[in-house]
C-alpha cells in the first residue's frame, strides 16, 4: 500500500507554498498527493457532509457539493501543485 503525502490548505500563500512543496516531494518519492481543507462551519448533519476530491483518472472533481469557496480553494491548490510538479497524482 502506498502512503500518500497529505497537504492542508486554507487558501493563504503560506499554505499554497506548503502544497507546492508537498507536490514536489510526492513526485520525488513516487507517491500520491492528497489535498485537504477543513471547513469550520457546516450547516448540515455530519452524515450529510460530502467530500470533494480530485480524481486523476476521471480528469476532474468527483463531487461538487461543497460551498463554492471550498471548491475554489482546493482548485487553486490543485493548480499550484500541478504547476510545481507536473505529473503529480
Amino acid at each position: 500500500m502506498t502512503v500518500p503525502i497529505v497537504a492542508g490548505t486554507d487558501g493563504s500563500e503560506e499554505s499554497l507554498a506548503a502544497v507546492q512543496w508537498a507536490a514536489v516531494e510526492a513526485v520525488r518519492h513516487s507517491v500520491p498527493l492528497r489535498l485537504v481543507q477543513v471547513l469550520e462551519h457546516h450547516t448540515g448533519p455530519a452524515v450529510q457532509t460530502q467530500i470533494l476530491w480530485h480524481e486523476h483518472h476521471h480528469g476532474g472533481w468527483v463531487r461538487h457539493d461543497l460551498p463554492h469557496g471550498a471548491k475554489s480553494v482546493l482548485g487553486r491548490a490543485a493548480y499550484r501543485a500541478t504547476a510545481a510538479a507536473p505529473g503529480v497524482d
